[in-house]
């Protein structure tokens, strides 16, 4: 349901379409490194701002329950990494055959 009113239009998302793309081995070790680095980058944010591990998130202790490397999140905590950088991947290659189709036939 999309909230619409006088200063609120209704909302139509229009995503790329990436169901035809399908990333192979290589590609599919670049969502693998990059989801480490974007964990990697946004833990050592954390660290210098203060924050260290802890089983509950607390802003007010400045914990967090996933400040540990990689390797130590749960396949559910590591899909929350994979999933926007494969639908990210996919949307640019997507982009990319499009322009490539475009150029072509010049459109």
């Amino acid at each position: 349901m999309f909230l619409k009113g006088p200063d609120q239009p209704q909302y139509h998302p229009q995503p790329i379409t990436t169901a035809h793309i399908n990333l192979n081995n290589d590609l599919n070790t670049i969502v693998q490194k990059f989801s480490e680095h974007y964990h990697d980058a946004w833990a050592s944010r954390k660290l210098e701002n203060g924050v260290t591990y802890g089983e509950n998130r607390s802003e007010v202790h400045k914990t967090h329950p996933r400040l540990k490397p990689y390797n130590m999140l749960n396949e559910y905590e590591k899909e929350r990494y994979k999933e926007p950088v494969r639908e990210s991947l996919k949307a640019l290659l997507s982009i990319g055959k499009k322009k490539k189709i475009n150029k072509k036939y010049k459109l």
